[in-house]
């Protein structure tokens, strides 16, 4: 990856101390500060100050935005769905709101800003006795906490941009059920909503934000409906005009307004590099020429403005899909797990082998945009990629024909259903909502696709198991076991392969159920009811004798096959520990597997002294 202050000779001017970081995070915590070069003109060069202000493990940009003063940054701690913030000099991590543990509620927090003065937080709220989003706004100790807009059957999700200097409005995308998505300004004091622009299509605005006087908003959007590069636009708030600021063959993002409301600051790759930009504007127009800032400046993710300084985050490593050759009947890993794409790049997830062997399927996501399916031959002289609507990918399958795939994954609905997308048209369909208590993530084909077997209940009491017909929806139970870690459909499509795990003993077993209904055969058991860790997959091998697993301890993980007539697991070979044990596939023909693994690391910088930004009062735009 290249580090966003790389190409030049950068003196270090000074190093505080680390500081202690959450634990939980697993962060490491850096506060420096470096002097670059800039590469527009001479002033710039002797001015521009760029510092490193954190690097750790699982940031979440998506929901980070600095306050007023540069010493916080907006966070969801996802051990428990809590709006947290960081403190960027001493490294801590300190919850804002306190909704216990996902045991106990499933509500989380997202997308947050700070108010100009810094004494309140709107954020996106996840509730889970509503089911859906609303937005809320809190103090930065955690104490007043009011709810601003509540939910809507009609609104899918709520994205927070930034907060008016005048502390009247927040500007928030609205994404509705019907899949359109509108830019609003949601008043501070009441929660009413005005529509400034709808719709946006099946794509979200990238970035979205205030001018200083709050006359208009600037945002980018996908140059076309599904496309990865950006234009960028000023919208009149009064209702007036919308102007294209930037358009062509380069991808340009937004990343606010200075301070003096006389330019734009964006970030682009127009000059066979990827920098960040200022392009001159008035009355919602540009009137100049962009100048550069400063060039070599690499998988930017733009999170706002303090008083000082701009602050932006660089991804440095994600989770990706690998892969490996293996031999199975030997009990080995025969090659290195290698990514499906660059760890520094966006993340990848969720693969899974075509049938017929030709064709590696998964999920990724470039720059923070719509989830993309990639279909890769294994060849690897062809790869495509599809454009997905949908959200929170959980599972994929292929069809068994090869001209489909099968993605658990929310839609427009708050809760997952199955989506049939065809490889052909690229287009998406909901086959299956959820309804009741079934698990979807949960679930398995049948070897000719008729068949889908899912789970009801489950934790932490009984689980059944149910045969679904795709055609008429009709259902069979099949058992009535404890709580279900897995299932999988033997290649024959006669035996259904389950992890039982009893949190009462803390044992765990994996059983074979035959798929026309009977009783369940134990083939292992252990006293450590995750030693076998393996949620949705349990692959079997092609000739149907083995179940495959992920087994060992938390800082060695294996991979085992368990025979089919029973017996103690038998290891293939080491894994990274820091495998995502939920997506584990072989190939058809056995000699191949892919699965998840990597973490999400990342770092934030800040840059001081740019053009037209002196003196801000922080959020998205310099005010």
């Amino acid at each position: 990856m290249k580090n966003p202050i790389a190409a030049l000779p950068i003196p270090l001017l000074a190093n505080a101390p680390l500081g202690r970081g959450s634990d939980s995070a697993g962060s490491a915590w850096v506060l420096s500060a470096m002097a670059v070069a800039a590469q527009a003109s001479p002033q710039a060069e002797d001015s521009l100050i760029v510092r490193r202000v954190w690097a750790g493990r699982e940031p979440d940009f998506y929901a980070s935005t600095p306050s007023p003063d540069g010493r916080y940054l907006t966070e969801v701690d996802w051990t428990t769905g809590d709006l947290a913030l960081i403190d960027l000099v001493t490294g801590e991590l300190r919850h804002v709101t306190d909704k216990g543990p996902w045991e106990d509620s499933y509500s989380y927090a997202q997308s947050a800003v700070f108010s100009p003065d810094g004494r309140r937080i709107a954020y996106t709220w996840f509730n889970d006795e509503v089911d859906g989003y609303e937005i809320w706004t809190i103090d930065p100790d955690g104490s007043e906490p009011r709810v601003l807009l509540r939910h809507e059957p009609d609104v899918a999700y709520l994205q927070i941009e930034d907060w008016s200097l005048d502390e009247a409005n927040l500007l928030v995308q609205v994404r509705r059920t019907d899949g359109t998505t509108e830019l609003a300004l949601v008043s501070a004091r009441d929660g009413s909503v005005q529509v400034l622009k709808t719709p946006f299509g099946q794509d979200y605005a990238g970035m979205a934000a205030f001018s200083p006087d709050g006359r208009y908003v600037a945002y980018d959007q996908p140059s076309r409906e599904g496309a990865l590069d950006s234009d960028i636009y000023a919208l009149a708030v009064d209702g007036g005009r919308e102007l294209q600021l930037l358009s062509g063959p380069s991808d340009d993002r937004l990343m606010g307004w200075t301070r003096d409301g006389g330019s734009i600051l964006y970030y682009s790759d127009r000059e066979l590099t990827q920098g960040i930009w200022r392009l001159p504007i008035t009355e919602g127009l540009a009137v100049g020429a962009p100048e550069l800032v400063r060039s070599d400046v690499w998988r930017l993710f733009p999170l706002g403005f303090s008083r000082e300084a701009y602050f932006f985050g660089v991804t440095v490593e994600q989770p990706q899909v690998y892969t490996a050759t293996v031999d199975i009947p030997a009990g080995r890993i025969l090659s290195p797990p290698t990514p499906v794409q660059e760890v520094s790049e966006s993340w990848s997830a969720a693969g899974d082998w075509s049938p017929d062997g030709r064709y590696l399927a998964y999920v990724t996501n470039p720059f923070f945009r719509s989830n993309r399916l990639v279909i890769r031959a294994v060849t690897g002289d062809d790869t495509r990629e599809i454009p997905l609507n949908i959200r929170n990918i959980r599972l994929l399958r292929w069809a068994p024909d090869s001209k489909a795939v099968f993605v658990v994954a929310r839609g427009d609905d708050p809760n997952p259903a199955l989506f049939r997308v065809d490889l052909t048209t690229g287009q998406v369909e909901e086959v299956l909502a959820k309804h009741g208590e079934w698990d979807l993530v949960r679930s398995d084909f049948s070897p000719d696709g008729r068949t889908l077997y899912l789970l009801r209940g489950g934790f932490p009491g009984e689980t059944r198991i149910i045969a679904r017909d795709m055609r008429s929806g009709e259902e069979d139970e099949i058992a009535v076991v404890g709580w279900v870690g897995s299932l999988s459909v033997s290649p024959d499509g006669r035996t259904l392969a389950v992890i039982e795990i009893d949190r009462s003993t803390d044992q765990s077993r994996l059983l074979t159920i035959p798929a026309a209904g009977g009783e369940p055969r134990e083939l292992h058991r252990t006293d450590d009811m995750w030693a076998l860790e393996v949620v949705a997959g349990l692959p079997w091998t092609p000739d149907g004798r083995y179940v495959l697993a992920v087994g060992g301890e938390a800082t060695r993980k294996v991979l085992v096959k368990i025979p089919k007539t029973g017996g103690e697991p038998e290891e293939i070979g080491e894994l990274p520990f820091s495998i995502d044990w939920r997506h584990v596939r072989l190939h058809p023909d056995g000699t191949r597997i892919a699965f998840n693994a990597g973490d999400s690391k990342g770092e934030v910088w800040m840059i001081q002294n740019i053009p037209g930004m002196s003196g801000t009062k922080g959020g998205r735009s310099a005010r």
